[in-house]
């Protein structure tokens, strides 16, 4: 969680890498082109939303990380657990929405 963290909060300071990420979306064609999502500490679903915003932006951001020779230091065994924690949290998070 503090890798994805650490990579969020770099676009979300980072107006170079805020604006590489938007033309890497767009290059791709993903419309709209979305911002990455913050975890809030009081907001318990915030984390679910930001890894669910990750993993639906993996390839632009990978490539614009690697454009900006940012460090990306997701293994592959990140990036599966990421898809398992937001797997569970949506469980949560649904059965929160159909109370």
């Amino acid at each position: 969680m503090s890798k994805v963290k650490s990579i969020v909060e770099y676009f979300k300071r980072s107006m170079v890498g805020s604006e590489k990420l938007n033309q890497m979306q767009q290059q791709l064609g993903y419309s709209p082109v979305r911002s990455m999502i913050q975890d809030v500490v009081t907001r318990w679903n915030s984390t679910f939303f930001m890894f669910q915003r990750f993993l639906e932006l993996k390839t632009p951001l990978l490539s614009a990380l690697a454009d900006l020779n940012h460090d990306n230091n997701l293994t592959s065994n990140d990036w599966e657990i990421i898809a398992k924690s937001c797997d569970i949290l949506k469980r949560f998070n649904d059965h929160r929405n159909e109370q």
